[in-house]
């Protein structure tokens, strides 16, 4: 019996090393902190640190630094690219459609349970920290649906962003650095 077990544990353990040499694939689909998928489809199967790291590069003036207006100008940016109907309101069906050629061989978040939790308003709504809101699984899109009506307009979207870029910016100097942003990747890849 110890020695099946022992047997057992180096044939994991070989298969764990021979696995080792090989890069790491993301397996659920990585959104901007603006909600614009960075991988899957025709971006490939990109790690959430390698997506977000050129997401970072993309919007960080001289290399370093992501500003309150590239971030603001990112998520107007990305909004009317979303908006794939034309008509200033972003719904469910329609950042489905958006999202469907980037799931490709990806698993899509499970946004269920939390995005229903997220709708919570009141008194008896749980307060949660900055972190928690940007690590939980809450589309990053819908979350910015502030009355309940199902659907985000550009106001809610900018107003949204303006919270997700204070969440981030951990160390209030209104400015983002990679480190504030890596923390979307923070527990696993996703």
């Amino acid at each position: 019996m110890k020695r099946a077990i022992v047997l057992l544990a180096v044939g994991c353990l070989v298969a764990a090393c021979g696995s080792v040499s090989e890069r790491p694939r993301a397996q659920k689909l990585v959104y901007s902190p603006n909600g614009e998928p960075l991988n899957g489809g025709p971006l490939g199967r990109l790690t959430c640190r390698e997506a977000m790291n050129a997401w970072f590069d993309r919007l960080a003036s001289s290399g370093n630094t992501i500003t309150h207006d590239a971030f603001m100008a990112d998520a107007q940016r990305q909004f009317f690219t979303m908006d794939i109907d034309y008509n200033s309101a972003l719904y469910s069906e329609e950042l489905e459609r958006y999202r469907a050629p980037y799931r490709v061989g990806l698993e899509p978040p499970d946004f269920g349970k939390k995005h229903e939790q997220s709708r919570e308003r009141g008194p008896r709504a749980k307060q949660e920290e900055p972190s928690e809101r940007l690590t939980a699984a809450i589309d990053p899109v819908m979350a910015a649906d502030a009355n309940n009506d199902f659907k985000v307009t550009p106001d809610e979207f900018r107003v949204h962003a303006e919270t997700v870029f204070t969440d981030l910016d951990s160390h209030h100097k209104g400015t983002l650095s990679r480190d504030d942003v890596m923390v979307l990747c923070r527990g696993g890849e996703r």
